[in-house]
């Protein structure tokens, strides 16, 4: 304590200046005098002790004051050093795998497992074990958009914590403390807009959390189990990032769930709908006017209307009877199949089987033979294949959505429950690089590495004849809008409003989807010109 270190000083002076006085011989009159000083010191020093007292405890107070400030939404969070070198080593334009393979269901894995896959190829570039406590089984994954992060939830009953590493050095850099078991991490239309992470958690106070990856995975909402009134599955973004749709199941067993759809910018339920008995997955078609819902007890996949506004009501149309209780589904980039599995669960039974479903026609129109227990479906950017996680086969395998045949498998050290796809537009040496994750049937990008520079010439955004001309090539020539939308805001590809027409040259160059178009250099200015043009 301060004030007890004053006080010894002080009178360890005191006796010193005493001694002092002694040995020079000093008359009685002079001694007392100096004893009065001393007593005077005493008093001042005494005085000043018992501010300093006073100070101790205001600091104590403040101190306790803000440590009980708790964090946002009570979840604590605890960073790590995950500086290095990265991992793996890439071409810029190349596109990557990032895979989760863990500990649960019998695995013969030692740790939990991302490994990182350059998917053209199918080669593993990386394959790290979490630095996760023991008795955590990862199940799940998720990128965020700039593969700045990778989120490692874990399902086993002793979790406690999301795992968030970091994308290049695959580190861990962060963990967040939601007192529950974590499960599914979407990004949807995230990986778009790369605004938002949804994580779904076993908390009811908290539910499902939303994290901006933007500001260091801050949680900035949630959506507990008191808005869905249930018990929620998981939750999947619409298309376009402004409704989160939720599985929920009622608190009795074998009643009929529903999905309560959510706005993500105030995270209250605006509407819910009923489905079928155990609602698992939800899959939209690229233009989110319609999505599918597997219900894994009544055994049918159910087809939803969906509603593009607050007002305009969601219900399901159609109804597609299965002979197997559906788990996973993807749709194909068309929205003319869609993928399911039949998830069983015992290792003697494990289910071998992807069924692939007409959408059109409303029935199965074909079974493929994989490894065991299939779990999740994923699509590969260019919609040719589809990956399927295995949970007992401990491995991916691959289907050509072409001929609906596998043409591959990729081994993992355990279970596989998620595969999450990203393009770097840069070498991964680069630390500042800004790749793009795919959406379900992404085609093409103008995203770029970095902040959009300004516009290539100071008269681009008001020359009203080039922004026509760059209208016409983005509506028609090239026929733009096909993945970025009417209004440029976003489709299956990104927002891109206020890029450039060097953004556009650079992903011509390098973004492998768009390297084909022949793009005259007068047409991307005019593009430029346009995309600037455009209100954001």
């Amino acid at each position: 304590m301060l004030h007890q270190r004053t006080m010894s000083w002080a009178v360890g002076m005191a006796l010193a200046l005493v001694v002092a006085a002694c040995a020079g011989g000093v008359s009685p009159e002079q001694y007392a005098a100096l004893q009065t000083q001393l007593q005077t010191r005493e008093q001042e020093l005494r005085a000043t002790v018992d501010q300093l007292r006073a100070r101790e405890g205001e600091l104590a107070k403040l101190q306790k004051e803000r440590s009980a400030v708790p964090p946002p939404f009570g979840i604590a969070v605890e960073a790590f050093d995950a500086s290095g070198k990265p991992a793996y080593e890439v071409e810029p334009g190349t596109w990557l795998a990032f895979v989760q393979s863990g500990m649960a269901y019998d695995s013969p894995a030692d740790a939990n497992y991302v490994s990182v896959v350059e998917a053209k190829s199918r080669k593993i570039l990386a394959q790290v074990a979490v630095d996760m406590p023991k008795g955590y089984q990862s199940h799940g994954l998720g990128v965020s958009a700039d593969a700045r992060w990778v989120y490692v939830p874990s399902l086993s009953g002793s979790s406690k914590k999301l795992h968030i590493l970091d994308g290049r050095t695959l580190k861990l850099a962060k963990t967040l403390d939601v007192g529950s078991a974590t499960h599914h991490v979407d990004e949807g239309t995230y990986k778009q807009t790369g605004k938002f992470i949804l994580v779904d958690t076993s908390n009811p106070e908290h539910g499902q959390i939303v994290l901006d990856p933007n500001k260091d995975n801050e949680v900035v909402g949630r959506i507990p189990f008191g808005t869905v009134l249930g018990r929620p599955y998981s939750g999947w973004s619409s298309p376009d990032g402004s409704f989160a749709y939720v599985t929920v199941n009622p608190h009795l067993p074998d009643e009929k769930g529903w999905i309560s759809k959510i706005d993500l910018s105030t995270y209250k339920e605006i509407a819910f709908f009923p489905v079928g008995v155990g609602p698992v997955w939800v899959a939209f078609t690229a233009d989110g006017k319609t999505a599918w819902v597997s219900n894994t007890k009544t055994n049918n996949v159910m087809r939803i209307k969906v509603g593009q506004t607050k007002e305009e009501k969601d219900e399901v149309v159609a109804t597609v009877p299965l002979s197997f209780s559906p788990y996973g589904v993807v749709l194909t980039p068309d929205g003319q199949k869609l993928y399911t599995v039949g998830k069983t669960y015992g290792a003697a039974d494990a289910s071998t089987s992807v069924h692939v479903i007409d959408t059109e026609a409303r029935k199965v129109i074909k079974h493929i033979t994989v490894g065991k227990q299939p779990d999740h479906l994923f699509l590969s950017p260019d919609g040719k294949e589809v990956w399927v996680t295995e949970n007992r086969g401990n491995q991916v395998s691959i289907i050509d959505t072409a001929t609906d045949t596998v043409v591959g498998a990729i081994p993992m050290r355990g279970d596989v429950h998620s595969v999450r796809f990203v393009q770097l537009l840069t070498a991964t040496s680069a630390m500042a690089a800004a790749p793009r994750a795919a959406t379900a049937s992404a085609s093409s990008s103008l995203a770029t590495p970095g902040a959009s520079a300004a516009p290539s010439s100071p008269s681009a955004r008001g020359d009203a004849r080039l922004v026509a001309q760059g209208e016409k090539v983005f509506q028609e020539t090239a026929a733009c809008f096909a993945c970025h939308g009417k209004d440029a805001k976003g489709l299956v590809g990104p927002d891109v409003r206020g890029k450039t027409a060097d953004d556009v040259r650079f992903q011509l160059k390098n973004n492998e989807q768009m390297v084909p178009l022949k793009v005259s250099d007068g047409d991307i200015e005019a593009v430029g010109a346009y995309l600037q043009s455009l209100p954001r």
